[in-house]
């Protein structure tokens, strides 16, 4: 979609349209191609450990079976009905962090490790991108880091740092956990259900790639910390952030209590079972989901 740019110029600029725009174009492609289209299926033969797969000397023609147009429209409801389980999966194991980040646990978490390294302040970076990465590697935390980008910018500023190291230090470490994560059920989860694969397999071989994405991840925002600490005139922020004149006092931050202990205890629980419910027992959605739910009432009972 396109618009004027602003300031009268004429110019239009491109504007991507809204999510659903986007995803009923696929749907409108979909059912076109089911009219002009040669259908065509593999059989699925039993493979290893009982798990369905293609056989791929077995692709034939199937009879067409075009789209109609009311049938377009209910594409939508059939698939949601069809995928309901990892649907609700994704809703469940959403609400148990949400509830998590409202109890203030985790800013809580973040600041009682910030005040023990006062100090050392470069070496805060690996710690708290540390926590970050995890996050982003066992919840999947992504848009929910943005939160936290007003307090780590001027946290890093108060260190010597640039604003662009603070929202670093958020955004970049749950990025690393969140692209090479081992056990991110919107990710891993959801696609290993796809392809019948059992929950979580090959964690081994996610887990050095995901150290290997924090080292080099970490690695460069500390080496740019600690260049911008040594010469702040090397910073893209240079001119803003010498005109921010906000002082950071870093005992404003969100004290760790006890009720946050016990929150973050019942979260340490959480992920304590659920690698063992899926590596022992070969838990799958239905019972990770479970084991959301299950978290949920604890931490509304923490709260209570």
């Amino acid at each position: 979609m396109a618009k004027p740019a602003s300031g009268g110029s004429g110019r239009f600029r491109l504007r991507i349209p809204h999510v659903y725009v986007l995803l009923f174009i696929i749907i409108l492609i979909a059912a076109f191609a089911s009219w002009v289209v040669t259908p065509g299926e593999y059989n699925r033969v039993e493979g290893p450990n009982g798990r369905m797969v293609v056989d791929p000397e077995s692709y034939h023609n199937v009879e067409p079976a075009p789209i109609k147009f009311f049938q377009l429209f209910q594409t939508v409801p059939k698939g949601m009905v069809e995928a309901a389980d990892i649907i609700f999966f994704i809703f469940i194991v959403g609400a148990s962090f949400t509830v998590v980040n409202a109890t203030g646990a985790i800013q809580a978490g973040i600041s009682s490790a910030t005040r023990a390294l006062k100090g050392r302040e470069r070496w805060i970076i690996p710690v708290i991108m540390f926590l970050f990465a995890l996050g982003g590697s066992i919840f999947g935390m992504a848009e929910e880091t943005l939160a936290f980008i007003p307090v780590m910018v001027p946290f890093a500023l108060s260190l010597g740092f640039d604003s662009i190291t603070g929202a670093a230090i958020v955004l970049t470490g749950a990025a690393a956990g969140f692209a090479a994560a081992f056990m991110n059920p919107f990710t891993i989860g959801v696609a290993q259900g796809i392809a019948e694969l059992p929950t979580f397999s090959g964690m081994g071989f996610r887990i050095v790639m995901w150290i290997a994405f924090l080292i080099l991840t970490v690695g460069y925002v500390f080496v740019y910390a600690g260049k911008v600490k040594a010469n702040p005139a090397l910073s893209l922020m240079y001119e803003e952030d010498k005109r921010n004149e906000d002082e950071f006092d870093i005992e404003k931050l969100a004290k760790l209590e006890l009720h946050h202990i016990l929150v973050l205890a019942v979260l340490f629980l959480a992920i304590v079972v659920l690698v063992w419910g899926v590596v022992e027992q070969g838990w799958y959605i239905i019972e990770i989901a479970g084991l959301f739910v299950t978290w949920l009432y604890l931490l509304a009972s923490q709260e209570n």
